[in-house]
């Protein structure tokens, strides 16, 4: 069967249109194989705008003078002229998804990966906004997109909110993704990454330079370190795919994904780590609790790229531990609590050899001595205050 014929086949077995041409010659420019569902996932990128229909002549300009075709002067004008006035668009790479996808897959190609992990990103992206070409994340969008001008800011940026989450999307949605990464040859553990991956990838606002330290952890913790610098690079990806135009600026990239600083981020979440780690050592929750307000004041006011003072970190660790070498108070038993009047000021200290008095009970020599030694020499109560204590025993 010739390849013609093969993909033919591919294109009856998936729904695609027979005219998917444009898409196989897509995805080899991108070395991705031509299966069925790659197809008809790129059909459904180029079938799916990302921008409002009434603001598609400024996008088609800005794509002409991105490719070098038209002035930058007229798209500015363009924007100017517009009514309310348009200062920044979103998306300005082009019209439909793919555009932006194309973009992405574009850098990928130039990234310095092994090419294993380089075919993994490109799958990745090819399907990370999927969301947006479902019909059910589309139709709850729709409302929200019919007014394109934030008349605020004047931004213009079609949304599509839940498009990163497969509950949001029609039955089916997410095994189809599944069955996808597999049959281009991914590895179980791969395809799950891989839906993680997508599912993540609109966790720019997490991790970015101006977000706490602690909120990245818990993305980072919740994974393997590997899948974690997966996700920033797919989010500088997306980010740098994602071209803003300002009339005031020009042509610039999604600043909050692409310009993740990965290396500083992480060696900021090791540090994070190895001070939450200590709270293991705590011997008891009210310890624990204390400890975890030290650590969680420090870092809270620790950005992702902040430079973290060593200095500061080790004496916050040696002040953690300290906490878990401090003697463990314990609580005042009922029967001590009955005695707040008589042994007053006493009641706490009392309340720590307790258990050592209830041990002996039933044997009234050993208690007789740990009363003379232990409450009156030690602690140094009366003779009312000792005979009250051992009473509580009877």
């Amino acid at each position: 069967m010739s390849f013609e014929e093969d993909l033919l086949k591919a294109q009856q077995t998936m729904g695609v249109s027979p005219d998917a041409g444009n898409a196989e010659q897509e995805l080899a420019g991108f070395g991705i194989e031509a299966l069925p569902a790659n197809i008809e996932m790129v059909e459904a990128c180029m079938n799916s705008t990302q921008v409002n229909d009434p603001e598609k002549p400024i996008y088609e300009l800005s794509q002409q003078v991105m490719a070098g075709n038209a002035d930058e002067a007229e798209l500015r004008k363009m924007l100017e002229e517009h009514v309310p006035p348009i200062k920044k668009i979103v998306h300005a790479e082009g019209v439909t998804i793919w555009d932006h996808v194309k973009t992405g897959l574009k850098q990928i190609e130039e990234m310095d990966v092994d090419e294993k992990k380089k075919a993994f990103y490109k799958i990745i992206f090819l399907y990370h906004d999927i969301g947006k070409t479902d019909a059910k994340v589309r139709e709850a969008n729709a409302e929200k997109n019919s007014k394109p001008v934030n008349e605020k800011t004047g931004q213009y940026s079609v949304s599509f909110v839940g498009h990163a989450d497969f509950e949001n999307m029609d039955d089916g949605k997410g095994d189809k993704v599944r069955e996808a990464f597999a049959a281009n040859g991914f590895s179980d553990e791969e395809v799950e990454t891989g839906m993680w991956l997508i599912a993540q990838h609109m966790s720019g606002g997490i991790i970015d330079a101006k977000s706490k330290i602690a909120n990245a952890a818990k993305i980072y913790n919740a994974t393997t370190p590997e899948a974690y610098q997966d996700l920033i690079r797919v989010l500088q990806v997306d980010g740098g795919a994602s071209v803003h135009f300002t009339v005031d600026e020009g042509y610039s990239n999604n600043e909050t994904k692409s310009n993740i600083d990965g290396e500083k981020q992480l060696a900021n979440i090791e540090t994070y780590n190895e001070v939450m780690a200590i709270l293991d050592k705590a011997g008891d929750d009210k310890t624990r609790v204390k400890m975890g307000n030290e650590a969680n004041a420090f870092f809270k006011k620790v950005n992702n790229f902040d430079d973290i003072d060593p200095a500061a970190v080790e004496a916050l660790k040696a002040k953690m531990i300290k906490m878990t070498e401090a003697p463990v108070e314990k609580p005042v038993p009922p029967e001590l609590k009955k005695l707040g009047g008589v042994l007053r000021d006493k009641t706490k200290a009392v309340a720590q050899v307790y258990d050592k008095l209830v041990a002996k009970k039933g044997n009234e020599k050993a208690l007789q001595g740990m009363a003379m030694g232990l409450l009156k020499k030690q602690l140094g109560l009366s003779d009312e205050q000792v005979a009250a204590v051992l009473a509580t025993l009877e």
